[in-house]
């Protein structure tokens, strides 16, 4: 636990950018053509990016970095995977279509709003859409999110 804290802070002293390269890395590092749910794809990134334990997306909590990741991770269900709002709401923790909706347009205004959520978006749909669903992200969410 001890060498993930550590690793997770310096990976938070880089800038941004270097971040980003570093997560490429990874993900192709890990790429061992194992087929890996769409979904939880999304949600292993997400999680990654914003340091939040892909547990907790299904709890119910009102904390700031929890609701964000799962909004971002509910936009990206519907933009990417194309996933009826029920299907979404329900990997979510149950929540109902109409909380997906709001999700997704919460993240549609933020984008247009917030510099740093549009920047985030951004690196995220990278991430996303690198072809690199087939990485097997048990051991990067193992080491992480402990």
């Amino acid at each position: 636990m001890k060498q993930a804290n550590e690793i997770l802070a310096a990976i938070n002293a880089l800038e941004p950018s270097e971040q980003e390269e570093l997560l490429y890395k990874l993900f192709s590092i890990l790429n061992k053509d194992i087929p890996l749910d769409k979904m939880k794809f999304i949600q292993y990134v997400v999680c990654g990016y914003y340091g939040v334990k892909p547990e907790q997306i299904q709890i119910k909590t009102r904390r700031a970095e929890v609701v964000l990741a799962r909004f971002v991770i509910m936009f990206f269900a519907r933009k990417i995977k194309k996933s009826t709002t029920a299907s979404i709401g329900k990997f979510c923790g149950g929540r109902t279509h109409a909380t997906v909706l709001h999700a997704c347009n919460k993240i549609e205004k933020l984008q247009q709003e917030n510099m740093k959520i549009k920047k985030d978006i951004e690196v995220i749909e990278k991430l996303l859409t690198k072809k690199v669903y087939e990485a097997d992200l048990n051991q990067f969410t193992g080491t992480l999110f402990r």
